[in-house]
């Protein structure tokens, strides 16, 4: 690592890291991936050094441990919060009881996360749940054997469980039963545009989401994800923004023109009239005719009841079972 001044760009961005243990870490990865593919030259470090605060200069290698190390504190935050909820009885109670109910209630339920934890696959176990994952961890999609099951579950935008592993002569995504091994393998091989070095880590995000998505392991799952959108009776989403591109034009694409309920969960308890979430909303369902909403109601809707948001947000929703009757 360069050292200038009797300092490194990565330790003193990584000091602020460990301090914090907060901040917009895919902003950071988005940032640095963009520079490490497109700068070569000192002075294309100015933005970056901009964005960082820093007043000295640095090189590439420094990049690459700070993209290491926001990788790592992703992981240790998702891995974190995964063990808060499965350690805390109620929400993970809730979870499984909400799920089952949904089983009972449609043949297949089809359930696609943007989250990079593996929740809902542990908690619901193996036995009725495609993921697409044999025993030893290698992903094997086969859209027949999808249907055989009560659920099917995908992390869209992959997991702090995928790591690369050479097998055959070539670079494999597999599936680890612990995150720490995604660690060994986050800066891995060439790919994309010749001559562009696409780093792999565990998620997808940063500059080059659209090549990741085509990559063999996530394209199956979102191939997945717009045939059972051009199927579905009903889309359920639990805590999503509306702020994923893709996502959204796939939603409005596979079920605008179809007669689809959508039943949307907020995140956290607000009023959704005059939000930047309802403004996000109407670009994707495409129609403006909702009911009024006031701050004692508990859900925001079309008048015709095709649409229903609950807006008391996740938890509130997990707690009081009458209200999954809207699903």
């Amino acid at each position: 690592m360069k050292i200038l001044q009797s300092h490194t760009m990565g330790k003193e961005i990584i000091n602020r890291l460990e301090v914090s243990k907060s901040g917009n870490f895919e902003y950071l990865l988005s940032v640095i991936e963009a520079v490490i593919s497109y700068s070569t030259q000192p002075s294309d470090f100015q933005f970056t050094n901009k964005i960082f605060k820093i007043n000295f200069d640095f090189d590439v290698n420094d990049l690459y441990i700070l993209y290491q190390k926001c990788i790592d504190c992703i992981i240790d935050l998702v891995y974190a919060y995964e063990l808060k909820v499965k350690s805390t009885d109620c929400i993970a109670n809730n979870l499984k009881l909400l799920f089952h109910y949904l089983g009972e209630k449609y043949s297949h339920v089809c359930c696609y996360s943007l989250n990079y934890d593996e929740i809902l696959q542990r908690l619901l176990g193996n036995r009725n749940l495609y993921c697409g994952i044999d025993k030893d961890g290698i992903f094997d999609y086969n859209f027949s054997r999808i249907r055989t099951l009560n659920y099917s579950f995908y992390n869209l935008h992959g997991s702090i469980y995928l790591h690369y592993e050479y097998r055959n002569g070539q670079y494999e995504i597999t599936h680890s039963s612990i995150p720490t091994s995604c660690r060994q393998s986050a800066i891995g091989t060439y790919g994309g545009n010749p001559g562009e070095y696409l780093l792999f880590f565990p998620i997808i995000t940063g500059h080059n989401k659209t090549q990741r998505i085509l990559n063999k392991h996530f394209s199956f799952p979102f191939s997945s994800f717009e045939e059972d959108l051009s199927e579905c009776n009903t889309v359920l989403t639990i805590g999503y923004s509306f702020n994923d591109p893709h996502v959204n034009s796939q939603i409005r694409q596979y079920t605008h023109s179809r007669n689809v309920n959508y039943r949307f969960i907020t995140r956290e308890d607000g009023r959704v009239s005059g939000s930047s979430f309802e403004w996000r909303l109407i670009n994707v369902i495409g129609t403006s005719q909702y009911t009024s909403d006031t701050e004692h109601d508990d859900f925001f809707e079309w008048k015709n009841r095709r649409m229903q948001i609950y807006k008391r947000g996740v938890e509130c929703f997990l707690n009081n079972q009458s209200l999954w009757q809207i699903l």
